[in-house]
């Protein structure tokens, strides 16, 4: 549904969470739809969204960071080896710079193929 929070949505800038939240409820308002309550459901449409950018992007930090915040900010979201990879990498210790790359990208990779063994919980 093309409404006028759906056309802003659609060109705002994706790292500016509490801007994103707002205008996905009023889109979400505005096109008068039910939002999926299940965790399922919000944990796919959440690795969706971001497996979309990522494929687009290739920002495999970003992704990786945002799935992170993700885990974090909601721990029914299995998304445990996310949170344990960004702290590798935020810290700066654990395996060199290009292996982690390496290894979150076959991580994403196989989140997005739908394999729950991609992103179980660690930690």
């Amino acid at each position: 549904m093309d409404t006028e929070s759906v056309r802003v949505l659609a060109g705002y800038d994706r790292r500016d969470a509490w801007a994103l939240e707002q205008l996905l409820a009023d889109s979400v308002s505005e096109a008068n739809v039910d939002v999926p309550s299940d965790t399922g459901t919000v944990q796919g449409i959440a690795v969706d969204w971001v497996g979309s950018a990522w494929r687009q992007t290739q920002d495999t930090r970003w992704a990786v960071t945002t799935l992170a915040h993700l885990g974090e900010t909601d721990p029914e979201f299995d998304l445990g080896l996310f949170i344990g990879l960004d702290d590798e990498w935020s810290g700066s210790w654990g395996r060199l710079d290009a292996d982690l790359k390496q290894a979150a990208k076959q991580e994403l990779a196989r989140l997005l193929h739908g394999d729950d063994h991609g992103a179980s919980s660690t930690h």
